[in-house]
């Protein structure tokens, strides 16, 4: 690790995953022995952590993940990262986090809990319409020779909005997305092919752990974030001098969090400490890295990946010396689950048309045109989410 300063403070974000494998858990543990102090997220009650003489914040009780985060972790072959971290083991490990009472009093005084609720399902619907009108590749080329050209142009947008009327639009729709992308998409994303082969192969256990790390890996750059699925950076910065101050998100939780490892911080450094660790949710890297370039004059020097959980098999290996009977079940499961989609694509279809070819048969009134439009609505919204889902992988 290199510094641009003097070098007397350095400082490791820790970016932690909140399921993983048990071992991930026990090499950050091990890992924290070389930091003079250790900085962690926890929001729990006050009565769960006492104030030290030294005026550090320590959890005295002993903490347990939640029975949903077991089930959760269960369900994809993982443990919760409550279960494996002994939080009361090491004296230098300091929570540096909001109090839950602390964070409930803010969140009613800012009028989160109601408003940020809803600024979410605003924010996903807005995701959602750039998906039915803009895709998500929404500049390129199209394919050679095709009559439509590059980019945004009314005709493409012309084209992708009658695809939605068709039967099975969301695969109409990510094969124009796929035929725009530049450079060349490539195909099918490795990770959805394992799912698919694993599923195929009836180890479903594999397939949820493979479609976990995909979720996680969408849900970090729909955020913002870092993407972190099944490994976990660790992200070091040093610096020197103070300096102004850094940006950050405008919700409770992001600022008022942060705000909690920074004074952490800034005390840990006037304790004279040359080397913390900050082991944080991936979603507050980005905030915290401003905060340290901008309050601290601190740099980013380097990245390191830990591994939080192993999946060994994938499409390659999983092809190698299978016999050809096999093989020809698995395509013939293949062409069956593909003969059925486009055949319920073309019941659901001809289903909604025809309702509204017998609503407009009474006649064009309102109420006619009315049902017509919502029925119609309906159809496309429910393959809209087929398409938004399909296409985060």
């Amino acid at each position: 690790m290199a510094d641009n300063a003097d070098g007397d403070f350095e400082v490791d974000l820790i970016s932690v995953v909140h399921l993983a494998d048990p071992s991930y858990y026990h090499q950050l543990q091990a890992d924290s022995a070389i930091y003079d102090r250790y900085l962690y997220e926890l929001i729990t009650s006050e009565t769960s952590t006492a104030i030290g003489a030294d005026g550090l914040r320590r959890v005295t009780a002993d903490m347990q993940p939640t029975e949903g985060q077991v089930a959760l972790a269960r369900s994809y072959g993982l443990a919760p990262q409550m279960m494996c971290l002994d939080l009361r083991r090491h004296q230098h490990w300091v929570l540096a986090d909001m109090s839950r009472e602390r964070l409930q009093a803010l969140q009613r005084e800012s009028g989160e809990a109601v408003w940020g609720e809803r600024l979410g399902i605003v924010e996903h619907m807005q995701e959602v319409g750039k998906a039915l009108v803009v895709g998500r590749t929404a500049d390129g080329r199209v394919l050679p020779k095709f009559f439509l050209t590059g980019g945004l142009n009314a005709s493409a947008l012309a084209l992708r909005a009658l695809m939605w009327l068709m039967p099975c639009p969301e695969a109409q729709v990510m094969l124009l997305d796929w035929a725009r992308a530049w450079p060349a998409a490539g195909g099918v994303s490795a990770v959805l092919s394992a799912v698919i082969d694993r599923v195929l192969a009836g180890d479903i256990a594999t397939a949820k752990k493979l479609a976990f790390a995909q979720q996680l890996v969408s849900g970090q750059r729909s955020g913002g974030g870092s993407t972190t699925s099944a490994a976990a950076a660790s992200t070091s910065t040093s610096g020197g001098s103070s300096g102004g101050s850094g940006g950050g998100s405008a919700d409770v939780l992001m600022t008022g969090r942060n705000a909690e490892v920074m004074r952490e911080l800034r005390r840990s450094r006037l304790a004279g400490l040359q080397r913390v660790g900050v082991m944080y949710g991936c979603l507050h890297m980005r905030d915290l890295q401003e905060r340290l370039r901008g309050e601290l004059g601190m740099d980013r020097v380097g990245v390191r990946w830990v591994t939080a959980w192993d999946i060994p098999i994938g499409p390659a290996t999983a092809n190698q010396g299978r016999p050809a009977a096999e093989e020809a079940r698995r395509w013939a499961t293949v062409a069956g689950a593909a003969l059925a989609y486009t055949a319920v694509g073309a019941w659901d279809w001809s289903d909604t048309f025809l309702h509204v070819s017998s609503e407009l048969e009474r006649g064009l009134s309102t109420d006619a045109a009315g049902a017509a439009a919502g029925a119609i609505g309906l159809y496309v919204l429910r393959h809209v989410y087929l398409y938004y889902g399909l296409a985060k992988w």
